[in-house]
């Protein structure tokens, strides 16, 4: 950052800082909410989202005249996070296979030897 746009923009390392564990919590979450919609509970994204989305407002409320840009990167982390979670419990049920399992299986696919 320092780099491309100077010293005037140092506090941005701090923000992208607090982002960064909500961007690659978000990447699962993403493809869970895909499978999810697929089975034919879209509903249950929106309802997921929807308080996802009232935890940002409020940690928003909260965490930005305290600590500035980067308290909105950490509410948004918080929210990314909630949002991950909840969908893999969901996804966990409807498929039976454990929270457990589901990031720390050796899956195989069908007919792979390998």
């Amino acid at each position: 950052v320092f780099y491309l746009f100077g010293i005037a923009y140092k506090e941005s390392v701090y923000a992208i800082l607090a982002l960064l564990p909500g961007t690659v919590i978000i990447a699962p979450s993403r493809i869970l909410s895909n499978h999810l919609s697929g089975q034919g509970l879209p509903g249950v994204n929106l309802k997921i989202s929807l308080i996802a989305l009232g935890i940002n407002i409020i940690l928003n409320f909260i965490l930005v005249p305290r600590f500035g840009i980067s308290g909105a990167g950490i509410a948004t982390s918080v929210s990314y996070s909630f949002s991950c979670v909840c969908k893999v419990i969901v996804y966990s049920k409807i498929t039976s296979i454990s929270c457990w399992q589901l990031f720390f299986s050796n899956f195989k696919a069908e007919g792979y030897d390998g």
